[in-house]
């Protein structure tokens, strides 16, 4: 492979083409029309999925178990939600860096969802305290 630039690795000897890291943050930039990530956050070495799995079992059983009229609770519950969201972008990153874009999208999906419910757990919070 040879350096070049763009959103892609060339091999010339048989023309495939593998995406870098710094597609997933292109493709959020043009999305979103805004600059969110900082230079090293651009690429990703390391896939978060399992990491993911873990904090989402501990998020769901924080729900399970709690009372969520405990403002204290609610609002830790929007904690976790926002980490896990942060970690799908994580994983979507590492997912666009190893060419598997369908998987980013899904990633991508998943961390906006979570995203909308840690801001509502927080509004949730704010009116019960």
């Amino acid at each position: 492979y040879a350096a070049r630039f763009g959103m892609v690795w060339v091999d010339y000897s048989t023309m495939r083409r593998v995406p870098k890291g710094s597609a997933a943050f292109y493709m959020r930039l043009s999305q979103r029309h805004s600059f969110t990530y900082t230079p090293s956050e651009c690429n990703a070495t390391s896939t978060v999925s399992h990491r993911f799995k873990e904090e989402s079992t501990l998020l769901h059983g924080m729900m399970n178990s709690s009372d969520l009229r405990d403002p204290q609770q609610v609002n830790q519950i929007a904690i976790r939600a926002k980490r896990l969201s942060s970690m799908a972008e994580m994983q979507a990153r590492y997912n666009a860096e190893q060419g598997d874009f369908e998987l980013m999208r899904f990633w991508v999906a998943r961390g906006m969802r979570l995203k909308a419910a840690a801001e509502k757990q927080r509004e949730r919070a704010q009116q019960l305290e």
